[in-house]
């Protein structure tokens, strides 16, 4: 062995970006919220495997989701900053484990 740094493939450098953003704004919630957004926790997928979604809450199970390819390849598309859609996608989905509904996560602009 070289010691050189082995190969990450697209996929885990994709979820390692994606697993520090969402971590870093978890601890930056509001003293009122973290608790809860950190007992729920967050799992990041590739892609929905029943239709194109960035992100789903899963109540039964306390569940938040996010697609982390299916953002990525909207931001490349559309020229958006990936760092925010996955913000923001994790903020939508938080806001559906607090009980607010599609018109209202909406309406806080996420």
């Amino acid at each position: 062995m070289n010691g050189a740094e082995p190969d990450l493939s697209t996929w885990e450098l994709l979820q390692d970006c994606a697993k520090q953003i969402v971590d870093h704004l978890i601890a930056r919630l509001p003293d009122d919220l973290r608790p809860e957004a950190l007992r729920i926790g967050y799992k990041l997928h590739r892609r929905c495997p029943d239709e194109h979604l960035w992100g789903s809450y899963c109540s039964s199970t306390q569940t938040i989701k996010l697609y982390i390819e299916a953002i990525r390849d909207d931001c490349v598309e559309e020229s958006s900053d990936l760092h925010k859609e996955i913000e923001t996608t994790y903020l939508h989905e938080l806001g559906h484990h607090l009980g607010l509904g599609e018109a209202e996560v909406e309406a806080y602009g996420l």
